[in-house]
């Protein structure tokens, strides 16, 4: 029932190493915060290693990382085993950058399993007669970012891809976006579009986005969202989804309109 606990260590022996184990915020880069493969309220647990090193105006980031993902008394556990890695070249002063960024996730025992957490529900990846995934997960990602300072004004542009490598078909997904502003103090905005397409067995639909076409995959469309921040520690969001879902057949409309009022405490 903890939303966090963990340990973090730095090495003077080694500058830019973390290494951090427990249950933790998401260790991966996400360009513009694409929930592609990771919803945003993610904290797993496991191990995880962070190197960083800068040069000059270029900057790269090595991410590994072992984590738990379902725990069985009288089968085998199920583990990711993960890597990333991110180059990211800084432009006028570092007012603007670009970043390419490419990484592996093997979800282990996974196949022949009932899917996670909620063996009755499996988010849009494909499951035999009996329940069980019919497929591996091995993710290979690729995504690129380009950001940029209008005055105040942030602007970032992502792509994201991903394949599950262990699939024959079904096993793509793809999102673009942009996102402009940020809210920051009170009179800030932000605004973003997002459009994305994953097919049933292209992600983990556990772990993928819980709001587009209500969690899970197999789905394509729109996310048009933005926010205002009113108060010093009060920001007002409204996000809307229109989602096809049923890329194959039974293709179904579905839409969801969220209005957030967020409150911070210090």
């Amino acid at each position: 029932m903890l939303d966090l606990a963990y340990f973090e260590t730095k090495h003077e022996a080694v500058p830019g190493l973390k290494i951090k184990g427990g249950k933790f915020k998401n260790p991966f880069s996400k360009p513009g915060e694409s929930e592609l493969l990771w919803d945003s309220d993610g904290n797993p647990e496991g191990g995880a290693a962070t190197f960083q090193r800068d040069f000059q105006n270029l900057s790269l980031t090595l991410i590994g990382a072992g984590l738990w993902i379902e725990e069985r008394s009288s089968d085998d556990d199920s583990w990711l085993a993960a890597a990333q890695g991110v180059l990211r070249y800084h432009l006028n002063n570092k007012k603007s950058s670009v970043a390419v960024g490419g990484g592996f996730f093997n979800y282990v025992n996974t196949a022949g399993f009932e899917p996670f957490f909620d063996p009755k529900e499996p988010m849009g990846n494909t499951v035999d007669d009996s329940g069980y995934y019919v497929n591996d997960y091995e993710l290979l990602e690729l995504y690129a970012e380009a950001t940029h300072q209008f005055g105040n004004i942030p602007v970032t542009i992502m792509t994201d891809f991903v394949n599950n490598t262990a699939a024959d078909d079904l096993d793509n997904g793809c999102l673009a976006g942009i996102h402009v502003g940020k809210t920051t103090k009170p009179g800030s905005w932000a605004f973003r579009y997002i459009y994305r397409e994953v097919e049933k067995d292209a992600v983990m639909g556990t772990f993928t986005d819980s709001d587009f076409r209500g969690g899970g995959t197999d789905a394509k469309g729109h996310e048009i969202g933005g926010s205002v921040q009113v108060a010093e520690n009060t920001a007002f969001d409204v996000t809307y989804f229109v989602n096809t879902v049923g890329l194959e057949k039974e293709e179904s409309d579905f839409s969801r309109l969220q209005v957030d009022l967020q409150l911070k405490f210090k």
